[in-house]
């Protein structure tokens, strides 16, 4: 899902959550990281180059991708890509996606146990993974950027986690 803001994805995690009876939630920076390296320790799901992005994921400028280029992008449909070694698709490009944390400069204020850094006064809101606009190397497994929980936009997306 494109175009939405961080509270209406939230909001969409509390629906499916009362429909479903089952417990759903935005993943937290340091879950949305963890799935998007697929239990590796590289730049990327598939390695530490950059270059080696085409065919993997939907970017402007080194995916050679047939759904973005120099001059436009746009998303890709889910699953056009291959997914990582965790299975799951679209963690670099095509998409950057809201995350629970709040933003700050330094990754290291974060809690050390996997949990969202909240505040009370939170302005802006960590978006992971990069998007169809972004260039390749902005793709990697730990690039974050942010933006204030009331924007929405075609690169601004978000997937959910179901706690078990």
């Amino acid at each position: 899902m494109i175009n939405i803001s961080f509270e209406d994805a939230r909001a969409y995690a509390r629906w499916l959550s009362e429909t479903t009876g089952k417990k759903y939630r935005l993943p937290t920076e340091a879950e949305w990281e963890y799935v998007a390296r697929a239990d590796t320790n590289t730049l990327f799901w598939w390695g530490d180059d950059a270059k080696d992005a085409a065919g993997r994921a939907n970017c402007r400028r080194g995916c050679n991708s047939k759904f973005s280029g120099l001059f436009g992008a746009k998303t890709a449909p889910v699953g056009s890509y291959p997914a990582n070694g965790f299975g799951i698709y679209d963690t670099a490009g095509n998409v950057a996606e809201w995350v629970e944390d709040c933003f700050a400069d330094n990754y290291n204020l974060h809690p050390k146990n996997g949990q969202a850094l909240l505040v009370k006064s939170c302005d802006a809101r960590v978006v992971r993974g990069g998007s169809a606009k972004d260039n390749a190397e902005r793709l990697t497994s730990h690039h974050r950027d942010y933006h204030h929980a009331e924007i929405f936009d075609a690169h601004l997306g978000f997937r959910v986690v179901m706690d078990l």
